[in-house]
């Protein structure tokens, strides 16, 4: 594989040999485009591959558009070339065309996986209001192999994405009578800010658009889907992943499609608590299957505004039982509740488990605690968060992997802190941030054998989108 960073090592070895077939030019099958790079060393590599060997894979995960020689080279040169477009910030973007969709490169009949955000104006949720969503659609249309679709929804703020003279539709996949996506394998739609409308024709015009029973991941982020899980409920015999929320809605409709489902292995619920009762059943019916089980803290956004961000947990009980009921089970994610440090009681279940990953999930206190400091006090109610103690945090965290590894006969090797806290803006208005890293294990640990887990992945906290 080569990246966009050692492209010029690339070509001079090329150029130094003087041979186009050389053995380096031979063996590439994939190329990864990670940042805005000059044309013609992009260039260059195609050529040097076109002459000497089978470029089997691209992917672009850069905001830039493909240049249209390169574009037109790749298509004619590797017509069976598997095209994979991961953009997920293009506001960022120091050019400003690069702001705006690479209409070309998402219709692509090369591209099988994409990720990408789409932006939408306006603030209330299944309202039309100008938006990327009919462009993204007519081009995974045209194009019309996509394997893999992962979008994120988002509003438009500044610098602005949308044209405001675009037709104004609900911001979702504009999804017509005769429309097919016949490929599609895994689809992920996540819009945190304002839900997805997921209602009855919507669905219905879903479902005659795939091949249910081709899809074998579906990821709504912490939406609870209840019309789509009603419509495709007996309809997917091979999904293997499942991942949902639970904030909102009855969990019926939920329920009767898990307990549908054959050969479940990962299942994500986000936000549960009383509605774990009702789904057991049907989680149940997975227990020989499931190697992955997550369930997220919920945290309390209701009538009672002075009480927003206060964490509902789910029982001990509740986690009690996961060890003789799930024995396949790798990945474990729960909420933990935490006043200075991690509670120890809900780490007690792990010496009867061989867990290989682990995911924990906390709201931090108002006072300070292992992994951050004292909130910071200012003028009217305003009670700001500092970020993470990165010292205390990772000690506190490798701590846990490492009692973990000791406690069962596998050694964990990857642990991941969800953290949310609470603070109040101006007049004592609350809000809450989130933040998250992760620990992985060394394969080599040092010389004393003392550092035994690297922090591969750091967000500090953050608004959530």
């Amino acid at each position: 594989m080569w990246r966009s960073r050692p492209i010029d090592n690339v070509t001079n070895t090329a150029s130094k040999n003087g041979d186009p077939a050389s053995d380096i030019v031979k063996h590439v099958r994939c190329i990864t485009v990670e940042s805005e790079l000059p044309r013609e060393d992009l260039l260059l590599i195609i050529e040097r591959i076109a002459e000497g060997g089978r470029l089997a894979r691209l992917e672009w995960n850069t905001c830039a558009h493909m240049p249209s020689d390169i574009f037109d080279k790749i298509h004619l040169t590797w017509p069976n070339l598997e095209l994979s477009v991961a953009v997920k910030d293009r506001p960022s973007a120091n050019t400003p065309a690069y702001r705006q969709m690479d209409i070309a490169l998402l219709s692509s009949p090369l591209l099988t996986e994409l990720t990408y955000t789409v932006y939408y104006k306006g603030w209330q949720s299944g309202t039309p209001v100008a938006s990327e969503w009919p462009k993204l659609t007519q081009a995974l249309l045209a194009g019309g192999n996509v394997r893999s679709l992962r979008i994120t929804s988002e509003p438009d703020v500044r610098p602005c994405i949308v044209d405001e003279n675009e037709p104004e539709k609900i911001p979702r996949l504009g999804l017509q009578p005769g429309v097919c996506l016949p490929k599609l394998e895994e689809l992920s739609i996540r819009a945190e800010t304002h839900r997805y409308l997921w209602d009855e024709p919507h669905c219905l015009a879903l479902h005659d658009a795939i091949d249910p029973a081709h899809i074998q991941a579906l990821d709504f982020g912490s939406d609870n889907p209840e019309e789509f899980f009603y419509t495709f409920t007996g309809l997917m015999p091979n999904l293997r992943s499942l991942a949902f929320g639970v904030k909102q809605g009855s969990v019926i409709s939920a329920r009767n499609f898990i307990k549908s489902l054959t050969g479940l292995q990962s299942l994500r619920i986000m936000s549960v608590k009383d509605e774990i009762s009702e789904l057991w059943p049907a989680i149940n019916c997975h227990n020989e299957t499931l190697k992955s089980l997550v369930f997220g803290l919920r945290l309390y956004f209701g009538p009672d505004y002075y009480a927003h961000g206060t964490p509902e947990y789910m029982s001990l009980r509740s986690l009690s039982s996961i060890p003789n009921k799930f024995p396949k089970l790798e990945h474990l994610g729960w909420p933990v509740p935490c006043e200075q440090s991690i509670d120890e009681k809900h780490l007690s279940i792990f010496p009867t488990m061989n867990l290989k990953r682990l995911e924990i999930f906390t709201h931090l206190p108002k006072k300070p605690s292992d992994y951050a400091g004292n909130r910071i006090s200012g003028g009217l109610g305003i009670q700001s968060l500092p970020s993470l103690d990165r010292k205390k945090s990772l000690a506190a965290a490798t701590k846990i992997a490492t009692a973990i590894s000791q406690m069962q006969n596998t050694t964990l090797e990857l642990l991941t802190m969800h953290f949310s806290r609470s603070a109040t803006a101006d007049r004592g208005d609350p809000y809450v941030k989130y933040a998250e890293f992760q620990l992985k294990r060394n394969e080599r640990p040092d010389a004393a054998g003392k550092v035994k887990y690297r922090v591969s992945r750091w967000d500090d906290f953050h608004f959530r989108n």
